[in-house]
C-alpha cells in the first residue's frame, strides 16, 4: 500500500501515466490512490520527481507513533500539573513523588 504525501505533490501527473493499473486520480488537484486497483508495483515511487508517494506502512505507522507522543506528553503536563498543585497544598512530598522528575520527563519528549 502506498500513501501521497499531499504536502508534497505538485499534481504533474507522472505518476497517473506510469501506472499500469490507473490507480491514481488527480480530480482535486492532488493525486489519490485507489487501493483496490493498486498492485503495489512500486512505480509511482520511481517516477514521482517530489518523492511524494511512499510506502503506507511507514507513514501509519509514523502518524500513530506522533498521535502517541502528543497523548504521552499531554498527560504528563496534566499529572506534573496535579502534583504540583498536591505539592504546594501539602508542603510535603507527595506520596513520595515530587514534580520536578516529571519536568525533567517532560524536556525529555
Amino acid at each position: 500500500m502506498f500513501y501521497v504525501r499531499e504536502e508534497l505533490c505538485i499534481g504533474c501527473g507522472l505518476c497517473i501515466r506510469m501506472c499500469p493499473e490507473g490507480a491514481f486520480d488527480l480530480s482535486s488537484g492532488k493525486v489519490q490512490i485507489d487501493d483496490s486497483k493498486c498492485t503495489d508495483c512500486g512505480l509511482c515511487i520511481d517516477f514521482c520527481p517530489r518523492n511524494a508517494i511512499i510506502t503506507g506502512v511507514f507513514v501509519l505507522d509514523l502518524d500513530r507513533l506522533r498521535k502517541d507522543m502528543k497523548n504521552i506528553k499531554r498527560k504528563v503536563d496534566l499529572l506534573s500539573k496535579r502534583l504540583t498543585i498536591l505539592h504546594q497544598r501539602r508542603k510535603t512530598d507527595c506520596f513520595g513523588l515530587e514534580p520536578r522528575p516529571l519536568c525533567a520527563l517532560r524536556k525529555m519528549l
